[in-house]
């Protein structure tokens, strides 16, 4: 047998890995698989190689007993058949929506449903409702819940025995190629991971022991993100997932199985709107009970502005203006006539003159 170096080696295991890729299924996507599985060197480099240096080692190159061989008539590689799991691989993914006269008690039996069936709650939104909107306190439950696929069925015949679905959607995905031909290409990354790790052992240089390195871990990556993607379809095909919304009701949506006649719409339309007056007069009886003393402040306050503005434009109100002024005009009147009199009660100066000592004006003046 010639003999060869060890970088033929890895060409000519370059050259298999490629053909066994290409023949596990040329329908995979390198989107699914989580990246981009090309391997170098190229197949025609890698035989290039091989043939240059096969005449000055003498490496056994080692292939007896191995799980590749070589076709003589063609030259080219035929890998023995792998056995991977050919059941299909399904995701089924179903959408519910649940009306409820009981929330707490469904959403109480759902957590127990999840529990016993051996599943488990994804994610979970509640609304609790708000007196301030609406005449009704509405609550509501959003939940992705993770159900073993074959119990699927059974929690949802629960569900509707709990509650009234009105509405059920169900998808199934289809992934069993694309499973199986990502499990084919990790079963042909493990054996050259194989190869890799003995031409490791018998690599003699550093330049061989780098090259082979760099190999072995760009396989090893790509075998984890092939494990990575498989462990998530895994999951998908065995856990069914279930968007279900919970929604509070009064009274159940009824489920109609035939076309109503006209008299039985002309009936229950007549009756909702009997039921709407009804619902009316209930509801203003509580808001009013509810309300009474803030409709009793209110109505003090109107009614003190209205008595005001009454007020103001009252005949009442212009007559007492009118006295107002008369008595404030009369007061002024009287003051200005107390004035002019003690004018002219004063004694008017005559003249300069002193008078003489002794002598009383008054009789002066007399004189």
């Amino acid at each position: 047998m010639k003999r060869m170096n060890l970088f033929g080696k890895l060409a000519i295991v370059t050259v298999l890995g490629a053909s066994m890729l290409a023949g596990c299924g040329n329908s995979y996507s390198a989107d699914s698989a989580g990246g981009n599985y090309a391997v170098a060197p190229s197949a025609a480099n890698g035989a290039e190689y091989a043939a240059e240096t096969a005449d000055y080692y003498d490496y056994d190159y080692g292939f007896e007993g191995s799980e590749v061989k070589m076709d003589d008539s063609t030259g080219s590689s035929v890998s023995t058949p792998t056995t991977v799991d050919t059941s299909r691989k399904l995701i089924t993914t179903s959408y519910l929506d649940v009306e409820t006269k009981e929330f707490d008690q469904l959403y109480a039996d759902v957590e127990s449903y999840v529990n016993s069936h051996g599943g488990y709650l994804e994610s979970i939104n509640t609304y609790n409702g708000s007196r301030y909107y609406g005449e009704v306190v509405e609550r509501h439950a959003d939940l992705t819940v993770r159900i073993p696929a074959e119990k699927l069925d059974d929690f949802i015949k629960e569900i509707g025995n709990a509650g009234n679905i009105t509405n059920r959607t169900q998808n199934v995905e289809d992934i069993t190629l694309t499973y199986v031909d990502l499990e084919a290409h990790e079963k042909t990354l493990r054996d050259e991971e194989a190869r890799l790790e003995e031409f490791l052992r018998e690599a003699e240089s550093i330049e061989d022991m780098i090259y082979i390195e760099d190999r072995l871990a760009n396989v090893r990556y790509q075998i984890e993100s092939m494990e990575s993607q498989l462990r998530t379809y895994d999951n998908k095909v065995n856990y069914a997932t279930v968007y279900l919304n919970i929604s509070e009701v009064v009274e159940y949506t009824p489920v109609v199985y035939e076309e109503p006649t006209t008299w039985q719409r002309m009936k229950e339309g007549f009756s909702e709107q009997l039921k709407d007056i009804g619902n009316f007069f209930k509801n203003f009886a509580v808001w009013f009970v509810g309300h009474f003393i803030y409709l009793i402040f209110w109505g003090l306050v109107i009614f003190a502005i209205v008595k005001w503005i009454l007020y103001m434009a009252s005949d009442k109100r212009a007559a007492k203006l009118a006295a107002k002024a008369a008595s404030k005009q009369k007061a002024q009147y009287d003051a200005y006539q107390q004035t002019m009199n003690s004018l002219t009660k004063a004694a008017p100066v005559t003249n300069n003159q002193p008078c003489d000592k002794g002598s009383d004006p008054v009789s002066q003046n007399n004189k």
